[in-house]
């Protein structure tokens, strides 16, 4: 309701795939989340040392639209004081995989700068990880 105030739509996992592409020719900004556990990839990755499905969707879609697709990072400095990190686009030439692979890159890149920042409850990634792997250098 609070994003519907503020004109944000929502779209959610399941939807057809028209109303994002139809979001970004008509200019607007789609915020895709990458820490969301897919159930099942393109392709396969490693994150943190373990296999991970990933999505190759970001990567496809801003491809089909012309849409640049830029990393955006969230860092909480205080209760009331953010940083936000804006990368520049990624080159969206070459394998797909690998530019979907390198943005799961950057995002393990940052959590890892910031380890206490990130938590990542997804039952499935913790069902099938030890203590061990899923801790952070």
């Amino acid at each position: 309701q609070l994003r519907q105030k503020f004109g944000i739509k929502t779209f959610y996992r399941g939807q057809s795939y028209h109303p994002l592409v139809r979001a970004l020719k008509g200019n607007e900004i789609l915020w895709l989340f990458l820490d969301q556990f897919p159930r099942r990839g393109d392709i396969q990755a490693e994150f943190f040392g373990c296999p991970l499905p990933v999505y190759t969707g970001p990567v496809r879609l801003a491809r089909a639209t012309g849409a640049p697709l830029i990393p955006i990072t969230i860092t909480r400095l205080s209760p009331k004081a953010h940083q936000i990190q804006i990368f520049s686009p990624v080159e969206l030439d070459g394998d797909i995989g690998r530019r979907s692979r390198s943005l799961l890159e950057i995002m393990e890149e940052q959590i890892k700068l910031t380890p206490a920042q990130w938590l990542w409850w997804h039952k499935d990634w913790l069902l099938k990880r030890t203590k061990a792997e899923i801790s952070v250098p």
